[in-house]
């Protein structure tokens, strides 16, 4: 029999401690023996699968995801972690596809409906990306990050007067974001 300290139940729980103190490394060590010791515990896929994110290993996250979401059949937070994983990798049109999964499981999920309108943005759908960005909008008027895409997207249809309109406002809303408009404006992300 497995130690106490070695035990699925037990490293699940300490994985938590090492997620919420950003110790990445012993997050994964842990969770990885839990896989080890138990393939089909869902949890564990799922945390393993945020802190890859958290060490922009997208790739390996999405298998993880993949595999939470196979065992569990999957939760809004699931899809929505798994999408922002595809967007991070370059898949935009996936992406797009696990947010609107996330949103029909629900409707009421700010980020999941910003996350989408930022995919649509990538796939050059700019129409589709503005009324997502909207509806994150409708959800919390004040997220900044979602007026900051929707700015983004008018920017994509040339209307420069709506895209500069929900700049300002998302400067307002969030006076970091003064940065990010200025690198997107010169034509660049960081």
């Amino acid at each position: 029999t497995a130690l106490l300290w070695e035990a699925p139940r037990v490293r699940l729980r300490r994985d938590w401690y090492y997620i919420s103190t950003s110790d990445w490394d012993h997050a994964l060590s842990d969770l990885d023996r839990v896989i080890a010791l138990k393939p089909n515990q869902a949890a564990a896929y799922f945390n393993r699968g945020q802190a890859l994110i958290a060490k922009n290993e997208y790739k390996k996250a999405i298998s993880d995801f993949d595999n939470f979401i196979q065992l569990d059949r999957g939760t809004a937070q699931a899809w929505r972690f798994r999408a922002f994983a595809r967007h991070a990798a370059g898949d935009d049109a996936g992406s797009a596809v696990d947010y609107s999964k996330a949103i029909a499981m629900d409707p009421s999920d700010e980020e999941a409906w910003r996350g989408r309108g930022l995919a649509q943005i990538g796939v050059g759908k700019p129409d589709e990306a503005i009324a997502d960005l909207t509806q994150a909008i409708n959800i919390s008027a004040k997220d900044g990050m979602a007026y900051h895409f929707r700015s983004m997207a008018w920017g994509a249809k040339n209307d420069l007067h709506r895209a500069e309109q929900d700049d300002d406002m998302a400067i307002k809303l969030e006076p970091k974001l003064a940065k990010r408009s200025a690198s997107d404006a010169a034509g660049h992300w960081d």
